[in-house]
């Protein structure tokens, strides 16, 4: 399985000097990037408006492999808009030495960084018990 869970909060552009033609020409422009992103793994991307030049990005997907384009997006909004912030995490089964964990990569000031989670971290057991069906119905049943 591999998921993923973000949001940017994009500024177009500096709010003194962005134009109400500029915040829309950057909101079309992200419309389009997300719909890219959309049909590349058909996950869910939305981006809401905003005031004063600021928009906010969300998305989410569960997927059966690996995707790029979710870290793709937040590159491309880094590169575009770099007074936007964010956060991205992903669990990614198939990354074999972090496959337990999430992965959390923070969009501040146009740089990516990669961290390490530690809310959700390590995946089992804080988010998934790995409980057989019947133990997990029993205790379901309790609560």
């Amino acid at each position: 399985m591999f998921e993923f869970d973000g949001w940017i909060r994009i500024w177009a552009g500096d709010p003194d000097e962005t134009t109400y033609v500029d915040a829309n020409a950057a909101l079309a422009a992200i419309r389009v990037r997300v719909q890219e992103a959309q049909a590349a793994i058909g996950c869910w991307f939305e981006v809401g408006d905003g005031y004063n030049g600021q928009f906010v990005l969300v998305a989410h997907g569960l997927r059966n492999h690996p995707q790029d384009e979710p870290l793709a997006v937040f590159r491309w909004v880094a590169e575009r808009y770099p007074m936007s912030y964010g956060l991205l995490y992903v669990h990614n089964e198939w990354d074999l030495p972090r496959n337990n964990e999430f992965v959390v990569y923070r969009l501040a000031h146009g740089v990516i960084t990669e961290f390490p989670d530690s809310l959700l971290s390590p995946f089992i057991p804080t988010v998934d018990d790995c409980l057989d069906p019947e133990q997990r119905r029993s205790r379901t049943a309790s609560t």
